[in-house]
């Protein structure tokens, strides 16, 4: 075992074994917490019984950081090449280990690697470093971790027993169109054509036409074919039994674009059904939508909107991935340098927060429900789910405070859901 150790990142495991300028990184830039790499860095992990994993993988955290080229990420771990990945967003990009691999035997060494941009005749400053890291971490793919965490969220809303979003999906057929708003990485746009056997679009600004190097329906499916057990043990997921079973799917069932929900480029009266998760919060207007959502409707079809954590709620700031899971209402009490100070002392990244509440719009409950007066659309269901998502939110200080400026049924509200239907 290495003796001399120097951690590279604050929360995790991962250290050099000189110091890590001479092995390939700069030094840690905080309170984001991340280090820049050069072209080849290489770091260890210690082992924590890797070889009894079902599925290893190496997690790496990084991000593209806006550069003109496109990075491509190789990984080695024992000196055994695990492969390459496009890194075109922020985000976890998983390595695949082979289950009982001897390279998983002691300590592990990892070697990454990094295409860099040489057309340039001179490169200077920052542009010499490829990557900025920000975690690496040795994890099983038959446990759950943050990305099959988002996807048992999304599939939740298929529960018959507290939605009625499966009702209306069994009223389609392999003929129906679908449009989910908000589809972000794809994955609710898979569900809903995967359980209603109908064609699902998913919109969302993400830009889903832009080279990435691996085609984006690839991307999704091979995302999806890392949680065949999730699928294979939820009624009306079974059929996933298998990456052609998903890839079947994803190609012939699912189309996605880069539009603005507000103003889309269908023609009217074009979808059966309108489902949208965990948008409406983020949207700017709410209002174009639902007015968009009138217009794309055939008549007699339906509208199922979902979303949680509204604004004015406790945890309204959207911030529990920042770790701030302890503190109620911070969006409406605190300032932006305060909260950046509050995530850096609970021992978080704060790089996300500008990001995250820049997205929130801010709006009331009694917006939306002028909003939805406005629309025309027949409201069959309205539910404003009161409840308290930060532990102890209700009996705190915060709340004694924020009730002097804000209506009580904002601050209690945690989640919304609307069915609708154009007459």
């Amino acid at each position: 075992m290495m003796t001399d150790r120097f951690p590279l990142f604050p929360a995790f495991d991962a250290y050099t074994d000189r110091e890590p300028t001479a092995c390939g990184f700069y030094d840690l830039i905080m309170p984001d917490a991340y280090r820049w790499m050069e072209r080849e860095a290489t770091l260890y992990l210690p082992n924590h019984e890797a070889q009894s994993f079902g599925r290893p993988a190496l997690a790496i955290q990084t991000t593209f950081h806006g550069f003109s080229w496109l990075p491509f990420l190789s990984i080695e771990i024992n000196q055994r090449y695990l492969g390459t990945q496009p890194i075109a967003n922020f985000g976890t990009y998983y390595f695949a280990i082979p289950p009982g691999d001897e390279a998983l035997a002691g300590e592990l060494k990892i070697t990454l690697r990094v295409n860099h941009h040489e057309q340039a005749p001179q490169i200077t400053g920052m542009e010499w470093l490829s990557l900025p890291l920000y975690s690496v971490q040795l994890l099983d793919l038959d446990q759950d971790f943050p990305e099959r965490v988002l996807l048992r969220e999304q599939i939740s809303a298929f529960d018959p027993n507290y939605y009625p979003l499966p009702a209306a999906l069994k009223k389609l057929n392999e003929f129906s169109r679908i449009l989910d708003i908000g589809a972000g990485a794809g994955w609710s746009t898979f569900l809903l054509a995967a359980y209603s056997g109908a064609r699902a679009v998913g919109v969302d600004l993400q830009p889903y036409d832009r080279t990435r190097g691996q085609a984006f329906k690839d991307e999704l499916a091979e995302r999806l074919a890392r949680h065949g057990s999730v699928f294979q043990a939820t009624p009306g997921f079974q059929h996933l039994h298998d990456r052609p079973a998903i890839d079947r799917i994803v190609n012939d069932q699912c189309s996605f674009y880069c539009l603005d929900a507000q103003q889309t480029m269908f023609r009217d009266g074009w979808f059966d059904f309108v489902f949208s998760l965990n948008a409406f919060e983020h949207i700017p207007d709410p209002g174009l939508v639902l007015r968009e959502i009138a217009r794309l409707l055939r008549p007699g079809a339906e509208a199922l909107i979902m979303f949680h954590l509204p604004y004015y709620c406790d945890g309204g700031s959207h911030l529990q991935a920042c770790g701030l899971v302890d503190r109620p209402w911070v969006q409406l009490l605190h300032s932006r340098e305060e909260i950046r100070r509050m995530v850096v002392e609970a021992g978080r990244v704060p790089n996300e927060i500008a990001r995250i509440l820049d997205s929130l719009n801010g709006w009331t409950l009694q917006q939306y429900r002028d909003a939805l007066r406005e629309s025309g659309l027949q409201v069959l269901l309205q539910q404003f789910k009161q409840a308290f998502t930060v532990p102890g939110a209700g009996a705190s200080p915060e709340f004694e405070q924020v009730k002097q400026s804000y209506p009580l049924e904002d601050l209690m509200t945690a989640g919304v859901v609307l069915h609708l239907r154009k007459e």
